[in-house]
């Protein structure tokens, strides 16, 4: 029985090993900051999404464009240092259900971003710069250029 239990443990491994690799290429995608708007009472980053590659980016969105917040998150570093941390976590979300944005190549669109209270007026600290990571349909995740609200 030993054997037979290390013959299929053998087998299995073997089979992971030369089985190809399907790794998901990300196309490079531009987020940027352009400011703040405000919907149904409440705050939100706007950012321009710039798409280069041949394939389209999808992003998950509501239909006034906000980014579905299970795809989105903001992160904060000190001014001058390399390691970002997470602005403000929120364990607990109600969201609408979310529709794909297709972006093309060459194409540009805006999305809103809450940011978790970050656009909120004297949220941002002195010292602090921030940046918009977002995570497209293909798994793949796009930083945006750093930002000062």
């Amino acid at each position: 029985m030993k054997r037979l239990t290390a013959f299929c443990l053998v087998v299995a491994l073997a089979s992971c090993a030369v089985h190809p690799n399907r790794t998901t290429k990300c196309p490079r995608a531009d987020l940027t900051y352009v400011g703040t708007e405000r919907v149904d009472g409440l705050t939100y980053g706007r950012f321009q999404v710039t798409h280069n590659a041949g394939q389209p980016l999808q992003l998950w969105v509501d239909e006034r464009r906000r980014l579905y917040p299970r795809t989105a998150r903001a992160e904060m570093r000190r001014t001058g240092e390399d390691a970002w941390r997470p602005y403000n976590v929120i364990l607990e979300e109600i969201t609408p259900g979310a529709i794909g944005l297709s972006i093309g190549q060459g194409e540009q669109r805006s999305v809103l971003f809450d940011g978790d209270g970050l656009f909120l007026p004297g949220r941002s600290s002195a010292g602090e710069e921030y940046s918009m990571v977002v995570r497209d349909a293909a798994g793949c995740e796009h930083r945006s250029v750093t930002f000062i609200p």
